[in-house]
C-alpha cells in the first residue's frame, strides 16, 4: 500500500451511493480510494453481509415489505427490523436506500445487500482492474450483540478470508472494531493489521491500545499532533473517521480545508463518504 496517507472509502463512496453496496464500493475505488470499507453484521443463519448497522430501517425498503412487518421487534430502546433475525434468502429480496438527507436518492430501490463473500470476489475484479493494490478493511459491527445469539463473527471472518485466499501475510486486510475482545480473539486468527476504533468517550488509551492492535481509528475530533505523536511512539497508526463534504465541523469551509489540517498532523489514513476528494487532496499535498 502507498506510503500516502490512505484514502478509506467509507462504506464505499457512500456520499454518491447507496452505503454498504457493490456499486457505492466500486465506485470508490473508481474515485481513487485506496481500501474499500465494508462493515459487517450476521444474518440468522451466520453469513457476513454489509450493513453500518444491526437494523435495516433507515438503509433498506424493509419497511414498505408487508411480508416483513412482524419482524419489527424492540432491542432496547429501539424498534426496528435486525439483521439477524432475517436469513440471507429474505434480505436479497430488499433493496438498499440512501440513509442520509441531502444526498441523491436517485439510486434508491436500484441495488441488493451483499455478502461478505461478495464484496471479496469484487475485491478481486477490482484489483485486476482498477487497482493491485486496493486493500479492504473490514469492521466488525457489535460482535457481543452477535454473540448472544450464537453467532460468531470472528470465525465467519476468518474462514470468509481463508476461502478466498486473503487470510495469510501478503497484506492488503486490516480489521477493525469498537469492541476490543473481538480483536484479541483475532490476533492469533489472522495476521492481519487490527485497528482499534475509538469514540470520544471511550476509556481506552493509546497504551492499553497499543497491547491488541496495530491501529487506532479515533474520532476525528480527538485528533491533535500530540495524539498522532503518541500513536506512532505507540508503534500505531491512525486512522481518523469519518470526513464528509456535506457534513463540515465548525469552522471548516470545505471538507478539502478540513482534511488538508488533518493531513498536517500527521494521520496515516481517514475514512471518507466522499473518496474523490479524498484523492484530491492527498494527491496535492503529497505530490
Amino acid at each position: 500500500m502507498s506510503k500516502k496517507p490512505l484514502v478509506i472509502a467509507h462504506r464505499g463512496a457512500s456520499g454518491y451511493r447507496p452505503e454498504h453496496t457493490l456499486e457505492s464500493y466500486r465506485l470508490g475505488a473508481m474515485q481513487g480510494a485506496d481500501i474499500i470499507e465494508p462493515d459487517l453484521v450476521m444474518t440468522s443463519d451466520a453469513v457476513l453481509v454489509a450493513r453500518h448497522d444491526i437494523y435495516l430501517g433507515s438503509t433498506t425498503d424493509v419497511s414498505d415489505r408487508s411480508e416483513f412487518a412482524d419482524r419489527k421487534r424492540r432491542h432496547g430502546v429501539r424498534d426496528e427490523w435486525y439483521v439477524s433475525d432475517f436469513t440471507l434468502e429474505e434480505l436479497k429480496t430488499l433493496r438498499c436506500r440512501q440513509p442520509f438527507a441531502g444526498r441523491s436518492a436517485t439510486y434508491d430501490g436500484r441495488f441488493a445487500i451483499p455478502t461478505f463473500a461478495e464484496i471479496l470476489i469484487l475485491l478481486k475484479e477490482l484489483r485486476s482492474q482498477i487497482n493491485p493494490d486496493l486493500a479492504v478493511y473490514p469492521e466488525t459491527k457489535a460482535p457481543a450483540y452477535h454473540r448472544e445469539r450464537g453467532l460468531d463473527m470472528a470465525e465467519a471472518l476468518v474462514r470468509e478470508l481463508t476461502d478466498h485466499g486473503l487470510n495469510n501475510d501478503s497484506g492488503g486486510v486490516l480489521i477493525q472494531s469498537f469492541e476490543p475482545w473481538i480483536l484479541q480473539d483475532l490476533r492469533g486468527q489472522t495476521p492481519h493489521l487490527l485497528v482499534q476504533l475509538v469514540g470520544r468517550d471511550s476509556p481506552l488509551t493509546l497504551a492499553q491500545i497499543a497491547h491488541w492492535a496495530d491501529g487506532v481509528g479515533p474520532d476525528k475530533r480527538l485528533v491533535s499532533r500530540q495524539y498522532t505523536e503518541v500513536a506512532h511512539g505507540r508503534g500505531l497508526m491512525v486512522h481518523p473517521y469519518t470526513y464528509r463534504q456535506d457534513q463540515l465541523p465548525d469552522g471548516a469551509t470545505s471538507m478539502e480545508d478540513e482534511l488538508a489540517e488533518a493531513l498536517a498532523l500527521g494521520i496515516d489514513g481517514f475514512f471518507t463518504d466522499f473518496p474523490d476528494i479524498g484523492r484530491k487532496v492527498v494527491d496535492a499535498q503529497f505530490s
